[in-house]
């Protein structure tokens, strides 16, 4: 059970999805022989997180549970906190965001400096628009950020996204100049793995599309390796690529990215990212509209309309006050 688990702890840093739910199924077969709750959470832990990754919420559901249970027997931190992880995210990823905040509050109550928990609770306050809670988490990453130095570490790899998606989230801008400097350092680390240079790559990408830079969003999107990661850092692998290609002028390519993207948001249940989506494929029909392209289509204007009525809806059914905000804002240009 040992070896397995250990070996999936590779297959996670090498965003080997496949590896890691193979190897948790294996070890956890093994779990009823022997009284070992260190492997048995992590056994769980590396199924509940393969499953999501397979797009098996509700199996990702229970074996989570089943991790976290191991981890109250073996009444260790670091395991506990890892387990209430996969909870949080995938209470997160449905909207339930009263349950999300209770999973990452007993996370953080059990290891207050464990940083996959600070980004998840980060993400949670800054979607509702609590901004001044979320920058409280934001400077507690970034201090533990400073005590582990420089390099290709989970800190450094969520930090290298959280910035430019706050600012696409909320329009907050600050820390951009940082959070580009923080993807350099791990992509030029030679023991950065690739679950983390992928995280680097990501902020790379978000950057581009904040700033509005076609030609970094070209490179990035040329290199794109589509691995699912997104559904932890709340930004899907084809919404990512929509924005992408929307700042790149490629329209049609970005719509068909934001319509993968709705496929998979409906299927799963993930509302608040099918709500982003909707607004984002809004804004790039707005976009190509306006702009008078060649890639332009008869009823742009009209599944505009459509997506952003749809993302208002869900937006305010689950209290995202900064989605809520900038739906309303474009709401006039869209209907004039």
């Amino acid at each position: 059970m040992r070896i397995l688990v250990a070996s999936a702890d590779v297959d996670i840093y090498n965003s080997n999805w496949d590896g890691l739910l193979e190897k948790g199924l294996r070890a956890v077969k093994l779990a009823s022989n022997v009284d070992d709750p260190l492997a048995e959470s992590s056994a769980y832990f590396d199924v509940s997180t393969g499953r999501m990754f397979h797009g098996e919420p509700e199996l990702a559901e229970s074996a989570a549970a089943a991790s976290v249970a191991a981890a109250e027997r073996l009444r260790h931190h670091f395991y506990l906190a890892r387990a209430l992880f996969v909870r949080g995210t995938l209470a997160r990823l449905r909207g339930d965001w009263e349950a999300a905040r209770g999973f990452s509050e007993r996370a953080l109550a059990t290891s207050p400096d464990e940083p996959r928990n600070l980004y998840q609770r980060l993400i949670e306050e800054y979607e509702l628009g609590n901004f001044a809670d979320g920058g409280a988490l934001l400077r507690r990453l970034l201090d533990v950020q400073r005590l582990t130095g420089p390099g290709p570490t989970l800190e450094h790899g969520f930090l290298s996204w959280a910035r430019p998606w706050i600012a696409l989230t909320t329009g907050e801008t600050g820390g951009l100049d940082a959070a580009a400097d923080t993807a350099d350092t791990i992509l030029s680390a030679p023991s950065v793995t690739p679950t983390i240079a992928e995280c680097a790559r990501r902020g790379q990408g978000l950057l581009a599309v904040v700033r509005g830079d076609a030609a970094a969003a070209e490179e990035i999107y040329t290199g794109f390796d589509r691995t699912g990661l997104g559904l932890l850092l709340e930004c899907g692998d084809d919404r990512f690529l929509g924005l992408l290609a929307g700042i790149m002028g490629r329209f049609d390519d970005a719509a068909t990215h934001f319509e993968d993207e709705l496929a998979v948001c409906r299927r799963l249940g993930y509302r608040p990212q099918l709500a982003w989506t909707c607004s984002d494929y809004a804004e790039m029909l707005l976009d190509r509209t306006l702009q008078g392209s060649t890639q332009a289509r008869e009823g742009d204007r009209e599944r505009a309309i459509e997506l952003q009525d749809e993302a208002l809806a869900i937006a305010r059914e689950l209290g995202m006050r900064p989605l809520t905000e900038r739906i309303l804002a474009r709401r006039d240009i869209l209907r004039a």
